[in-house]
């Protein structure tokens, strides 16, 4: 079996040889790192009880969480190479790359 793809084979789901999208599995698991890295960041703005920033909360003071204690929204985090900013961006812009930038 060539190591760049899984054979597709009669009676295994899935689409027929000439719809399938072969990639590469290098290409693959580093798709898959990114997306691992991803969840990730996703998770930054827990608090220490596991709660996501406004989300519902019993051990934070107020019942809602206050997120990150060390990754506050709009707070520097880093810098890239020409000395721009990254920045914990806020609950709903988590999702955009864009928004993570300053």
């Amino acid at each position: 079996m060539d190591d760049q793809q899984e054979r597709w084979r009669p009676g295994r789901p899935g689409p027929e040889p000439e719809t399938m999208v072969v990639i590469p599995s290098s290409e693959w698991e580093t798709t898959q790192r990114e997306a691992k890295l991803g969840r990730i960041l996703m998770e930054l703005d827990r608090c220490p009880h596991g709660r996501h920033q406004d989300d519902p909360c019993y051990g934070c003071p107020e019942g809602i969480s206050a997120g990150n204690p060390h990754m506050r929204t709009n707070e520097v985090i880093g810098y890239n190479r020409s000395g721009g900013t990254y920045v914990m961006p806020g609950r709903n812009e988590k999702h955009d790359p864009v928004s993570w930038k300053q």
